[in-house]
């Protein structure tokens, strides 16, 4: 498949007092256009600073250590600043993690996106723009009327689903979406989620899902990345990787969720924190807290290895694929 997004060995960490902050460290993964990929895990394993590596919208103690990343074929990193802001919005948008407070309280949420076009399209008229945005609020269930309505008018849905027609305004190849639907009640984000992976398949854009919530990352992805501390642990199918995780990290996630299917089982936690990525533990970064980590674990990093097609995992013992209708490992329980 044609790759549009690509990430190699990227590692970025940030100049703290304390010392370097390694908050993402070679990680490496790739996205088809018109592909869909879930980064899932705990709070500060490093998934909002890889939307952000992407986007090249780093703050000031950032640091690229190595790798690179290619959105269309270009390195991102080798063109002039100027050069990328003419793709951010147009090439790829980003739907941030503050998207309820995301638009400008002193201007109406019509004359924001009309400005989105009219800085990326400079032969659009600000008619044409407004007839677009006219179109992009039908499409994420705005009434029309509604354009030129100030922020604090808007219910907590529809500033959500007016900054996904603002990152949907120049029709971008790729939408990086940090959790898009946080603070929403689950029956809006169910329904904001159906509209943005009806979007995406009527257009055949590429979308990154960020999130925490395993529910959220298994209704809208194709491929699913899961991190911890900083690495990419495992990447794989969707339902490879949440009918067949191989990761004890994987496994202690999915055995942290009710089940979807019904099944009564006891909920299981991972136990201990993760660890401070100033200093974080040698070899893999999991070992403190892994049940089935060995004297190897905690010396040498492991490298990624394939498990299956297109699965990778970063494990000296993966867990076997589960047999079917059989009892799951899990991590130990509280």
């Amino acid at each position: 498949m044609d790759a549009l997004l690509k990430v190699e060995n990227f590692t970025m960490h940030y100049r703290t007092t304390a010392g370097h902050v390694k908050a993402v460290d070679d990680v490496t993964f790739s996205l088809a256009r018109g592909q869909s990929l879930g980064l899932v895990g705990e709070s500060g394993c490093g998934k909002t600073s890889i939307a952000m590596s992407i986007m090249r919208l780093l703050p000031y103690n950032s640091e690229i250590k190595s790798g690179r990343v290619f959105l269309g074929g270009q390195d991102v990193y080798s063109m002039r600043e100027e050069d990328f802001r003419k793709l951010r919005w147009k090439e790829v948008a980003m739907i941030f993690q503050a998207a309820m407070n995301a638009l400008n309280p002193v201007y109406t949420v019509g004359s924001q996106i009309t400005e989105v076009i009219l800085e990326h399209e400079p032969a659009a008229s600000e008619r044409d723009a407004r007839e677009r945005v006219a179109e992009l609020f039908c499409t994420v269930g705005i009434p029309e009327e509604r354009m030129d309505h100030y922020p604090h008018e808007y219910s907590g849905g529809m500033k959500q689903r007016a900054v996904i027609a603002m990152a949907l305004a120049c029709s971008p190849s790729l939408i990086i979406a940090d959790e898009p639907t946080t603070a929403l009640d689950v029956i809006v984000q169910d329904k904001i989620l159906r509209e943005m992976e009806e979007i995406r398949r009527k257009t055949d854009m590429s979308m990154i899902y960020i999130s925490h919530d395993i529910s959220v990352i298994a209704e809208v992805s194709d491929v699913v990345g899961v991190m911890y501390a900083g690495k990419l642990v495992e990447i794989g199918p969707a339902d490879d990787i949440f009918k067949r995780p191989r990761h004890p990290y994987t496994y202690g996630l999915m055995n942290a969720y009710p089940s979807i299917l019904g099944e009564k089982r006891d909920l299981a936690t991972i136990p201990g924190e993760p660890p401070n990525l100033v200093f974080p533990p040698e070899g893999c970064r999991f070992h403190p807290r892994c049940d089935w980590a060995t004297d190897e674990c905690g010396t040498v990093e492991p490298p990624a290895r394939y498990v299956g097609p297109n699965h990778s995992v970063a494990c000296y013992n993966p867990f076997p694929a589960p047999s079917s209708g059989g009892d799951r490992i899990g991590v130990a329980t509280a």
